[in-house]
């Protein structure tokens, strides 16, 4: 059997309505994902940083300012601007202003998540070692 092929034309309006509901559906999949990076972390019970959260979330944006970096990482926005100068989250300019790419702000707090497991685990061995009772 050969592979046919149907080519559909859809009228304007049915067409921009599927658009739109594409666009709708990958901006709540990017607000889960901040959802989720927001709620791996430790959040202190500051309503300006929950606030931040939202408005991070509700906007599905993919570029992050350093503040809303800061409220997803639960740090100060000095360490955040110290993570960009030290190289360790990529990043580009805009005007005055710095944006931080979602994956890489995800890449960044795994490797963040990874390092300080790894740190535990040593230090979880050397108490047994040294025979600690905790």
């Amino acid at each position: 059997m050969g592979a046919h092929s149907i080519t559909l034309h859809l009228p304007d309006p049915i067409y921009d309505h599927f658009k739109n509901q594409a666009k709708r559906a990958r901006r709540s999949l990017e607000a889960e994902l901040l959802r989720i990076v927001a709620t791996a972390v430790p959040l202190d019970e500051a309503p300006g940083r929950a606030a931040q959260i939202d408005d991070v979330v509700a906007a599905g944006s993919r570029e992050l300012s350093l503040e809303e970096a800061a409220a997803l990482l639960n740090v100060s926005l000095s360490y955040v601007a110290k993570l960009l100068e030290d190289g360790e989250l990529p990043h580009r300019r805009v005007g005055d202003g710095q944006r931080i790419e979602l994956r890489d702000l995800v890449a960044y707090k795994q490797r963040d998540l990874a390092r300080r497991r790894r740190i535990l685990a040593e230090l979880t061995a050397e108490a047994q070692d040294m025979d600690l009772d905790y």
